[in-house]
């Protein structure tokens, strides 16, 4: 088995929730960031309640989207 060293951040917030940036903005700080760094580079887009931001981005990478969205609470059938 071959494993690779990889810099991640999982856990990032876009406009779309409670973050600052646009996805392609966070795209670009992402690929600067892994530029000239030996270990490949991984990072998760994981706003509250929207798929919007991934969306986005899947737009703009040309690689692997995991679907991601950080659901802050799911209703009950009983509430119905």
């Amino acid at each position: 088995m071959s494993l690779e060293r990889v810099i991640a951040d999982m856990h990032m917030h876009s406009r779309y929730s409670d973050g600052r940036d646009s996805p392609e903005d966070m795209a670009i700080a992402v690929a600067e960031k892994a530029s000239g760094c030996p270990l490949r580079a991984a990072a998760a887009l994981t706003d509250h309640n929207t798929v919007d931001g991934v969306i986005d981005l899947s737009k703009l990478v040309e690689k692997e989207i995991l679907l991601v969205s950080q659901v802050s609470r799911l209703r009950s059938m009983q509430e119905d």
